[in-house]
């Protein structure tokens, strides 16, 4: 939880490496947090996207241990 709230913050303040140094943080790392936080916001919001313009009749979702499967 602690590290989820540096993550936060750091990008709050636009992850300068000003900011990083005070709180202690890799000014690189935080930067590639960063990005991975977007490119999975993205994966999310076109999944979600996809599945919105789907009826609910279309589709079955099965969720299991590995994942998830949708059948179309």
């Amino acid at each position: 939880m602690v590290l989820l709230n540096a993550v936060l913050s750091c990008d709050l303040d636009d992850c300068t490496p000003e900011f990083c140094i005070s709180h202690g943080l890799r000014h690189k790392a935080m930067i590639e947090v960063r990005k991975l936080r977007r490119q999975l916001t993205n994966i999310s919001e076109i999944d979600f996207a996809f599945l919105n313009g789907l009826n609910k009749h279309n589709f079955m979702l099965f969720s299991g241990p590995v994942g998830a499967v949708l059948l179309i």
